[in-house]
């Protein structure tokens, strides 16, 4: 009798855990909707960026992230700009360099050698954007977790904008490569990072990380929150405090 009840109550729980999961995803895909309309309002009137090919969701981004990318780059005019990750944002900014921040300066971190040269195959970007190889290691302090290898002798400047895409994220420290970067953060300093898929945990241990180390560096930080299919977390020192709440 005991395992039968057992077993009856751990099937309950279950469908109970599946309708809760079916229930987020709903109201994930509902909200990616509503911002797949609200990127394409906010993109009108720019002909060369309504006819961009974006192709956003399941690997790629979403349209949340391309949304509030999208405003930044129309609103703060960033000089320098860089992204963890090749794939759609690349193509955006790129766009965004040839039209209205000639500029600007765009370098995106990729590790896989076959997919620079696929996308270069079909896709051209700014003269002003700077692919930089950067192979991954697995790191196992702590918890075992991908960085990009040789990542501080690449990056030796600052910029306005951090896009954090990659490398693949863990289970817990994911995408730890920005901690190293923001150690070197001075009070000074005005930026926007934008850390992508933290509906996940292992971004949000990261994100409270990040915030922590920018705090100790005696820089004020507000933060503000995407979501659609995947969430975003954005965070902004003083001058870019408008864009955590879009």
């Amino acid at each position: 009798m005991i395992t039968k009840l057992k077993k009856l109550y751990s099937s309950l729980f279950q469908q109970v855990k599946n309708s809760n999961q079916t229930i987020r995803d709903v109201k994930a895909n509902s909200a990616e909707v509503v911002w797949a309309h609200v990127f394409h309002d906010t993109i009108k009137g720019r002909k060369w960026l309504q006819e961009l090919a974006l192709s956003p969701g399941r690997m790629a981004c979403n349209y949340s992230l391309l949304f509030v990318l999208t405003k930044i780059l129309i609103n703060c005019k960033p000089k320098r700009i860089i992204e963890f990750g090749l794939g759609e944002t690349s193509k955006l900014i790129s766009a965004f360099i040839n039209n209205e921040l000639s500029q600007s300066i765009h370098h995106i971190i990729e590790h896989d050698k076959e997919w620079i040269s696929f996308f270069l195959d079909n896709h051209s970007l700014s003269q002003n954007s700077k692919i930089i190889e950067c192979s991954l290691v697995v790191n196992n302090n702590a918890s075992p977790h991908y960085s990009y290898n040789h990542l501080a002798e690449k990056i030796t400047s600052d910029y306005d904008v951090y896009i954090i895409d990659g490398p693949f994220g863990s289970k817990q420290n994911s995408r730890l490569d920005i901690i190293s970067i923001a150690e070197r953060f001075n009070a000074n300093d005005q930026f926007i990072i934008i850390f992508d898929d933290c509906q996940r945990e292992g971004e949000k241990q990261t994100v409270a990380e990040l915030i922590k180390v920018i705090e100790k560096r005696g820089i004020t930080v507000h933060k503000g929150l995407y979501s659609g299919d995947k969430d975003q977390i954005v965070i902004a020192t003083n001058k870019f405090r408008f864009i955590t709440s879009l």
